[in-house]
């Protein structure tokens, strides 16, 4: 098993409405009282970076390779490593936000142990999240929503750990032990039995993700990520009904045999894609 040394530090992070809020509590992150100053600041750090760079939390920016070495970026680089140090000085080892999903690589250079946990969420349960707050319509939501995951999708694997939303409403402990372990903490006493299962009915199938007007990349994207969701969520997508099938093509050889009259559900096509992931990785693609 890949555990992290005791003092690592980990980010909490994935698209607005993906349940990085939720995670955070769940692993204890907001406890201490000063940790909404300190995040604060993180947050402020981020908006005057996608500021920099012609942009903001609802209009992701261009980032050109190496972005985040910059000389431009030199006055920020060097308040947020005194951030980082008040933010170690008080014992912080994890924090949540929204924003690092576009500006993970700044942290990385200044935390290279940083762990990165992506928080992923059906991309039609986010649009839907975005439209109720008002904050983004369905065609700005599927953008977002694709900006947030794609630039995470880039981050190396060995500094990454997928966990999805519906996890925890299916084998909370579980995969919040499967989190915990990777970063380097426990549990938090208790809380993984406080989710609100009510929340369950709100939950978009596969069916509903395929019957909806999500681009074809956005879907390609949601199952690539989803492979790499852990035992849990495939436990859970099992149990979702057998002939729910994706109306859109995935990857490589997958996207050849979908077309196929031969139905594949979701969970299958899913194991597919791993097997695929890995292939690649092994032959250094």
């Amino acid at each position: 098993m890949n555990r992290m040394a005791p003092h690592s530090r980990s980010l909490i992070t994935g698209a607005p409405g993906a349940g990085v809020g939720l995670l955070g509590r769940l692993v204890g992150a907001d406890l201490a009282p000063w940790y909404g100053l300190i995040w604060q600041r993180f947050a402020q750090t981020d908006d005057q970076l996608l500021a920099h760079m012609h942009g903001a939390w609802d209009l992701p920016p261009a980032m050109p390779s190496d972005w985040e070495k910059a000389v431009q970026l030199l006055p920020l680089r060097m308040r947020a490593a005194d951030l980082i140090i008040q933010w170690e000085q008080h014992g912080g080892r994890i924090w949540c936000g929204v924003t690092p999903a576009l500006t993970a690589p700044f942290w990385q250079l200044l935390l290279p142990q940083l762990q990165i946990v992506i928080c992923l969420r059906n991309p039609l349960d986010v649009v839907r999240a975005l439209r109720a707050s008002r904050a983004a319509s369905d065609r700005l939501g599927w953008q977002l929503w694709q900006s947030y995951y794609s630039r995470l999708a880039l981050l190396p694997p060995a500094t990454r750990i997928v966990t999805h939303f519906e996890s925890y409403f299916y084998q909370p402990l579980a995969e919040l032990t499967r989190v915990c372990e990777r970063i380097g903490t426990t549990p938090q006493p208790g809380l993984a039995a406080q989710i609100d299962q009510r929340r369950r009915r709100h939950w978009s199938t596969s069916a509903e993700l395929a019957a909806s007007d999500a681009p074809d990349q956005v879907i390609e994207l949601y199952l690539s990520l989803c492979a790499e969701a852990g035992p849990i969520y495939h436990q859970c997508l099992r149990t979702e009904t057998s002939s729910e099938l994706l109306a859109q093509p995935a990857l490589g050889r997958s996207q050849r045999d979908y077309r196929a009259p031969v139905t594949v559900s979701m969970s299958e096509l899913i194991a597919r894609l791993r097997n695929e992931l890995g292939e690649r990785d092994d032959h250094g693609n």
